[in-house]
C-alpha cells in the first residue's frame, strides 16, 4: 500500500483528493493539510511514499515546501498539484526535485493512474 500525504489550500479539492485516492485500495492517505508550513515535521510523523503538493499555497509555496522536504532528506516521489499549465512553474518543481506533476483539471481516474 502507498502511503501518501496531500498539501492543498483548497479544502474541497483536499477532501475530493482524500476519498478519490482512499477509494482504491492501493493508496490510502494518511493526512491531507493545507498548508505545508509543518512539512519537515509532517514527514517525519507519517514518513509516507508519496507527496501531492500544490505549487499555490499560503505561508510557503509548493516548490519552497518541496526544496525542504528534499533538504531535509526526503526520499519519496514528490507530485505536484498545479492549475499552472506553463513550463515556468513545472520547470522550477522538476529542478527542486519534484518527480513529475499533475494539473488540477485531470480527470480523477487519470490522477489514480
Amino acid at each position: 500500500m502507498t502511503k501518501i500525504l496531500i498539501y492543498e489550500d483548497n479544502s474541497q479539492l483536499r477532501e475530493v483528493l482524500s476519498i478519490l485516492i482512499n477509494s482504491d485500495p492501493k493508496y490510502l492517505v494518511q493526512a491531507a493539510y493545507g498548508h505545508c508550513a509543518n512539512a519537515i515535521e509532517d514527514i517525519r510523523k507519517h514518513v509516507p511514499d508519496l507527496v501531492l503538493m500544490d505549487i499555490d499555497m499560503p505561508f510557503i509555496n509548493g516548490i519552497s515546501g518541496l526544496k525542504l522536504l528534499r533538504d531535509s532528506g526526503f526520499k519519496g516521489k514528490i507530485i505536484m498539484l498545479t492549475v499552472f499549465d506553463d513550463n515556468v512553474n513545472v520547470l522550477e518543481a522538476i529542478k527542486a526535485g519534484a518527480n513529475g506533476y499533475i494539473l488540477k483539471k485531470t480527470p480523477p481516474v487519470k490522477i489514480l493512474e
